[in-house]
């Protein structure tokens, strides 16, 4: 019986902790004065040609990579640059 009332104050404990830290995350994120801008900045301009047979279709930014993908009738390319001096990392090409 006594481990029973142990157990129950000690959750108790931890629903009072939980509920607090949740009201003061949400309030925190509420009245947060300065929102977070996304960290992307381009430094230079790239210039490329498409590839053979292809256009432009898409581009995305993710880890300091810059993705672009081109579509063509018969396949697809991936190329990968660096963000930051945009050297060619890789290229991938899908087959259709």
């Amino acid at each position: 019986m006594k481990a029973l009332k142990t157990l129950v104050i000690f959750m108790g404990v931890l629903i009072i902790i939980g509920i607090t830290s949740l009201i003061w995350i949400v309030t925190n994120r509420i009245y947060n004065k300065s929102p977070k801008k996304p960290d992307v900045t381009i430094q230079k301009e790239l210039s490329l040609k498409a590839p053979l047979n292809t256009v432009f279709k898409s581009i995305h930014y993710s880890n300091d990579k810059i993705f672009i993908n081109f579509e063509g009738n018969k396949k697809n390319k991936i190329l990968i640059y660096d963000q930051k001096n945009f050297n060619k990392l890789s290229e991938i090409e899908i087959i259709k």
